[in-house]
């Protein structure tokens, strides 16, 4: 595995250039795993999850199925289940 140092300010460069932590590591030459590791020591969220689990709960509360959501997004059922779980948790802390 290839080692790459990168800091906090161009890793936030590569995630608006790129998109992806699959599209960063062919940048940069690295692996997958290693990008997300980077990220997560930064603490650096990946943004467009947090819109896709947005879109996902918008779809549940419009009345769409959970099969359907998931051939939407390509995610397993239980990926959908547990992305609205935390939805609800979130929502029942916050009152």
């Amino acid at each position: 595995m290839v080692k790459k140092q990168i800091s906090k300010q161009q890793m936030v460069a590569l995630m608006a250039a790129c998109g992806s932590d699959g599209n960063i590591a062919k940048a940069v030459g690295c692996s997958r795993q290693c990008v997300m590791r980077i990220r997560h020591f930064y603490s650096l969220k990946r943004c467009d999850v947090d819109v896709r689990n947005n879109m996902i709960i918008s779809l549940r509360k419009d009345g769409h199925s959970v099969y359907e959501i998931g051939k939407i997004y390509k995610l397993t059922e239980r990926q959908i289940y547990r992305i609205l779980k935390k939805e609800i948790t979130d929502v029942r802390f916050e009152n």
